[in-house]
């Protein structure tokens, strides 16, 4: 985990034949439990690096089965947090909370604070990824004051990192880059170059976030060079697909197009369905803004299947968002209708604002279309003051159709009528503006 890192992960490349002979003696010799989960410690972040999930899941899971590998031991409970690392890493969170359970469980009978605290962290990131941010949060700020306690410097970076994620998803963008900031920091000082990197992309999606494209590119294309050098195939597919989305966002749809298939490519090799997913997501949002209706249908549905596969309620609302208008332009109201209620929901659900400003926009133009033009410029003013509290512009390529949707809507109502609604708009908090596009759907 330190600045020769990329040096010893070519030195476990080399020798990677002789560790596999390792592991294989590893699930047949009677005293093979012990040295098989010392090994699984030893040679975890190559797997992980390398993106080996496959590889090394199986492996583990065969040690811990075994019978020399079934008493309460430190030796237990760590084999047991990385078993359900690798479960996270392929979205089995179910395994994975299981096995955290069981490690957190063991940590505490051997009072090992250390271990207790990396057991809460990985609970809050598989907590994050259902989509349940409270208790990620609360997981993540009992990790962070144990490290503290501890002095545990690499500890603590990981921790600010992932309440970095937490304030990122609901839309709090100064709170996420000071915490990403302060976590950076203490990686720069170890030399863990992975940990930078996923740091600097974490950074890069907070700056795109807020319209700061060139500061973003910058964070992106700095954690995509670190990422080639330590061959890292997995954080270099995100890397990209982040790059994607910055050149999207700026209407450079063939630089777009380019970057998402490059890292589709190496998602697919991974077999990383949430990645995949992802890309197809992004591939729509290109489709759609290009004026490809059926081709953006087509990613968008095929990525929502995978995400409801995997219960990723964020990914899932970003989804809806888009789905929503998009049968609006198709004149599927009825079908617009039941993406945006079930985005309405699920942003409430998760307290997410950033999707909450698209579903309201996105309900806007549904009641446009149903001809409740008032309805409809009261909830892009209540978009707007939210995207002025969270700091998250319309991206460029996005703001040409928001312009003609206000025109529309003034030329429709005139210009006192649509001012008066849209006014009325800008004063409701977030909660009571859905609530109110939740209560125009259901009345329709």
């Amino acid at each position: 985990m330190g600045p020769e890192q990329g040096e010893w992960l070519k030195r476990l490349e080399a020798d990677y034949d002789n560790l596999c002979s390792v592991m294989e003696a590893c699930r047949t010799e009677e005293a093979g439990a012990d040295v098989g989960m010392r090994l699984v410690g030893a040679v975890f972040r190559y797997w992980q690096i390398r993106g080996r999930f496959h590889e090394g899941r199986a492996f583990v899971v065969s040690v811990l089965s075994q019978t020399q590998a079934q008493e309460r031991t430190t030796l237990r409970a760590r084999t047991l947090f990385l078993s359900a690392a690798f479960a996270f890493e392929q979205e089995d969170y179910v395994a994975a909370w299981g096995w955290l359970e069981e490690s957190l469980a063991i940590r505490k009978e051997l009072g090992e604070e250390r271990g207790m605290a990396a057991a809460q962290n990985l609970m809050g990131l598989v907590a994050y990824s259902r989509g349940d941010y409270a208790t990620a949060q609360a997981l993540y700020g009992e990790c962070l004051e144990v490290r503290r306690r501890l002095g545990d410097r690499p500890g603590i970076a990981q921790a600010l990192n992932n309440l970095g994620l937490v304030a990122y998803d609901q839309g709090d963008y100064p709170a996420a880059r000071s915490f990403y900031v302060e976590s950076l920091a203490v990686f720069r000082e170890s030399g863990d170059k992975r940990s930078i990197a996923t740091t600097l992309m974490n950074l890069g999606n907070a700056a795109s976030r807020q319209g700061h494209y060139d500061s973003a590119r910058a964070f992106q294309e700095e954690c995509l060079l670190i990422r080639r050098d330590l061959g890292d195939r997995l954080g270099m597919a995100w890397a990209l697909t982040s790059l994607g989305n910055i050149a999207r966002e700026q209407a450079d749809y063939s630089a777009a197009h380019a970057l998402y298939q490059e890292g589709m490519s190496l998602f697919r090799e991974l077999e990383d369905q949430a990645g995949i997913a992802a890309v197809l997501g992004n591939l729509g949002f290109t489709a759609r803004s290009k004026g490809d209706h059926k081709e953006a249908r087509g990613y968008l549905t095929e990525s929502l299947h995978i995400v409801r596969e995997l219960g990723q309620k964020q990914a899932i609302a970003g989804l809806l968002s888009d789905l929503g208008p998009l049968a609006i332009e198709e004149g599927d109201l009825k079908r617009a209708h039941g993406y945006l209620s079930e985005c309405l929901a699920l942003c409430q659900e998760m307290q997410d604002t950033f999707h909450a400003c698209y579903a309201l926009e996105g309900s806007a133009e549904l009641a446009r279309a149903r001809g409740q033009s008032f309805c409809a410029a009261k909830l892009l003013g209540a978009a707007q003051t939210l995207r002025g509290q969270i700091g998250t512009p319309l991206p460029p390529n996005e703001q040409r159709r928001y312009d003609a949707l206000l025109e529309l809507l003034r030329s429709t109502l005139g210009p006192d009528t649509f001012t008066a609604a849209f006014t009325e708009g800008k004063v409701l908090s977030w909660q009571q503006a859905m609530a109110y596009a939740q209560e125009m759907l259901s009345a329709s």
